[in-house]
């Protein structure tokens, strides 16, 4: 099983995620965040495998999350916005909107 943590600011976005983590038989879901200060006290106190993360939310975006945890889970990015262009020095970004 591949542990799996969700994070967007965004409730119906976050539902919408989670409900596809629940239908893949070979995901667990391991954590939900809308807040991703929680959530990376949640991952660096945790066994997991893979983030699902939205990229702009407050505080702090997607993508500084993704620096933070670096060398940690594997991130695929999140987002609603289409063509939105990602910038991202050091990441190697797959980003499904």
């Amino acid at each position: 099983m591949i542990k799996v943590v969700a994070i967007d600011d965004e409730p119906l976005a976050l539902q919408l995620v989670k409900g596809y983590i629940e239908k893949t038989p070979f995901l667990d879901l391991a954590g939900v965040f809308n807040n991703p200060l929680e959530a990376v006290r949640f991952i660096g106190s945790s066994d997991v495998d893979l983030i699902l993360l939205d990229i702009q939310m407050p505080d702090l975006t997607g993508t500084e999350l993704a620096r933070v945890i670096s060398g940690g889970p594997k991130v695929i990015f999140t987002t609603a916005m289409r063509n939105m262009p990602l910038r991202v020095s050091g990441l190697t970004p797959l980003i499904i909107s």
